[in-house]
């Protein structure tokens, strides 16, 4: 597919986002580091529970990704992210490489969904497991199979509508993306997929628009550019994929809506090598949009591979020294609490002051 930067919606001038770039809006640490003879670390979930209590399960196990060996990894913190428990094993299919995609609570109940899979795979092929907990992520029962399509399905963060509907985007086969939607009092039903015969659409993200509209905003591998589809029936169906002007170096990136209305996403502010290859994973930045997902108004700088000093780079198999990835995030009362992985070793934890940030 010819690469083109389509606007975000159709008839709205573009203009670049104004860039932020002051440290001080922001606070930042480990939350993990791994050490030999386990020295991949990623694709961190951060979710906030009940009580204020933050809780991070990512993916290690082993010095890559993937391995039959990749394992997820859990640490809570109670204070906000000041100080954060020593990292503790998490459920796991032994003998499957097992990664952690969405943590939610119900009430006193905290479920993690997973998935396992077989690392020669390459995601195509996966089982779906959950595991519940009902004492804030301190202990956790055995992993449980369940099915949402045939070939298993990686989720993204659940979205929760206005009249209680929860929507699950996932993407299958590693190349089409949907949402696994639950209707109060109606059994569970998979919407239709978002897909393209020559672009694999992963990573979902999925927002409501003022007007009821969903937008889903999708990695598309090889094109460095978000792609995005929208769906006037609640995720049933959606609109042809397209080509959107936001930047992406092909990697999972966050998207949500915050409680002011506006839309935040993180995410690198790169593309993709004139070869094709995924580019560099640095800076990582927030990027705000004030008028429902139209434009984007400002890019906010969060973190730089040259910030950390004390961690000496390490090259990656895309020949890249540092790298900031897999962003997840959480609101609360005036923070943006944001985990990601540092050269795929390392878990980092910051803050960014969105009142100071207005």
């Amino acid at each position: 597919m010819k690469r083109r930067a389509f606007l975000l919606a159709a008839g709205t001038a573009w203009a670049s986002p104004r860039l932020i770039d002051d440290r001080s809006l922001v606070e930042s640490r480990y939350i993990f580091q791994s050490r030999p003879p386990m020295t991949v670390s990623v694709m961190p979930i951060l979710r906030m529970l009940s009580g204020g209590r933050l809780i991070c399960v990512w993916v290690s196990g082993g010095d890559k990704e993937p391995l039959d060996i990749n394992r997820p990894l859990i640490s809570t913190s109670d204070d906000l992210g000041a100080t954060w428990t020593a990292a503790r094993e998490f459920p796991t299919v032994t003998g499957r490489m097992t990664f952690c995609c969405e943590i939610e609570q119900d009430g006193g109940t905290v479920t993690a969904h997973l998935f396992s899979g077989r690392a020669a795979d390459g995601y195509r092929v996966v089982t779906n497991h959950r595991s519940v907990s009902r004492d804030r992520g301190g202990t956790w029962s055995a992993l449980e199979d369940y099915r949402v399509v045939p070939d298993g399905a990686v989720l993204s963060e659940q979205v929760r509508l206005r009249d209680g509907t929860s929507l699950y985007p996932f993407f299958t086969l590693h190349r089409k993306s949907a949402v696994w939607i639950h209707r109060p009092g109606r059994d569970p039903v998979v919407g239709g997929f978002a897909e393209l015969p020559d672009v694999r659409l992963i990573t979902p993200r999925v927002v409501a628009l003022r007007d009821g509209r969903l937008a889903m905003l999708m990695r598309a591998e090889g094109q460095g550019y978000l792609f995005r589809t929208d769906s006037d029936d609640g995720g049933l169906t959606w609109s042809r994929p397209v080509v959107t002007s936001k930047p992406s170096p092909t990697t999972r990136f966050w998207l949500k809506t915050l409680s002011d209305g506006r839309h935040a996403l993180i995410d690198n502010p790169t593309t993709v090598r004139e070869d094709g290859r995924p580019g560099p994973r640095d800076p990582l930045e927030l990027w705000i949009a004030e008028d429902d997902l139209r434009s984007w108004s400002r890019r906010v700088v969060l973190d730089r591979g040259a910030y950390h000093a004390d961690r000496p780079p390490q090259k990656s198999r895309l020949g890249y020294s540092q790298q900031l990835a897999y962003p997840e995030a959480v609101e609360h009362k005036g923070k943006l609490y944001v985990a990601y992985d540092y050269n795929r070793r390392d878990v980092v934890f910051l803050a960014v002051d969105l009142e100071k940030l207005g």
